[in-house]
């Protein structure tokens, strides 16, 4: 239905208009927008091998479905014919950044290049789409393979309950004894910033530091060097100087070089106040009878630690007033209010 869609703006035989150029491009394609939320959704949270085979053929696909679209000069013609003449046409605010933003992205997207390098800009965002999808699975997998394996509840302490509860159902899902944790994003910070266990944090640690650079079928560092390489040639073939440049364009930093003098801004300050509270942790290293140097698998647990001298906050206090259907109520209450 999107390329019909495309077709019957592509074809039209009337004059270009906001409603029949830039509004129906708007609500081209519905059902396939509709089914690739869902699909995007569910192959990042819930996938499986039938799903992670479709990843690799679908994404690519989709990237050359939507290239043909923005590098197709009838419809950039239709499209250049508003956004010339946009401010004779009446539009309200919402309707003006419609124009403006849909002309943008097809200038972005190579409208304005010659034959045969829209030919091969296409060739690089299928490739690069393609690198994407791998670069997601190898990470979810290797995120979802690794297991910390607990046998001794000695080695739980200062773990929550909730936790502890957690890792014995995902034990027991795996017929194992004891208690399984593994490298999802809220089970690795929850381990770091309560587990007692300097060891096991630092097992931990190294472990989510080294997904997608073990030398394996997941590894990623090819993978990056090719996406970098495609991206730079990308932007020089687009008449940007690199990959930053073209992309900080539509962003508030607009270059490069505004990027670095924001966190200028901000390092110096920041790393101050890091080196304040890290001297504060060390002292409590200290105080606790070691003579270790706090390292990074150290850090959000001593920093809680601190909290706790300093503000009596347990966070996994505050847990409750996020619960799921909580979040949930007030996520759709901002929605209707807005």
């Amino acid at each position: 239905t999107m390329r019909a869609d495309i077709a019957a703006i592509r074809d039209n035989e009337e004059s270009p208009t906001f409603e029949n150029t830039v509004e129906a491009l708007e609500m081209a394609g519905k059902d396939i927008t509709r089914v690739v939320n869902v699909f995007a959704n569910v192959s990042n949270t819930d996938t499986n091998d039938t799903l992670q085979e479709l990843e690799v053929e679908f994404w690519p696909r989709l990237t050359k479905e939507t290239d043909a679209i923005l590098m197709d000069d009838r419809i950039f013609a239709r499209v250049k014919a508003v956004y010339d003449a946009r401010e004779t046409l009446g539009l309200d605010e919402e309707e003006m950044r419609l124009v403006e933003l849909t002309y943008r992205d097809f200038v972005r997207r190579g409208a304005m290049l010659d034959a045969d390098t829209k030919a091969r800009v296409k060739e690089i965002n299928a490739r690069i789409s393609e690198l994407n999808t791998v670069f997601g699975q190898n990470l979810l997998k290797q995120t979802k393979s690794f297991e910390l394996h607990v046998s001794d509840e000695a080695e739980l302490s200062g773990l929550p309950e909730s936790m502890i509860g957690s890792a014995r159902a995902k034990a027991e899902a795996k017929g194992k004894e004891g208690w399984v944790f593994g490298l999802d994003r809220g089970t690795y910070e929850g381990f770091m910033t309560f587990a007692d266990n300097r060891e096991l944090r630092k097992q931990l640690n190294a472990a989510y530091r080294a997904r997608g650079g073990q030398g394996d079928e997941q590894d990623n560092r090819d993978v990056l060097a090719e996406t970098a390489k495609l991206r730079a040639e990308r932007a020089q073939l687009m008449g940007y100087e690199n990959h930053a440049s073209f992309v900080l364009e539509t962003n508030m930093a607009k270059t490069p070089d505004k990027v670095e003098s924001f966190l200028q801004e901000v390092w110096t300050p920041g790393l101050a106040k890091a080196q304040a509270e890290l001297a504060e942790m060390q002292q409590i290293v200290e105080e606790e009878g070691h003579d270790f140097i706090i390292e990074q698998h150290d850090w959000w647990y001593y920093a809680e630690k601190l909290r706790q001298k300093k503000y009596a906050l347990n966070e996994d206090e505050v847990k409750p007033y996020f619960e799921l259907s909580n979040v949930r109520d007030g996520a759709f209450y901002v929605a209707n209010q807005l």
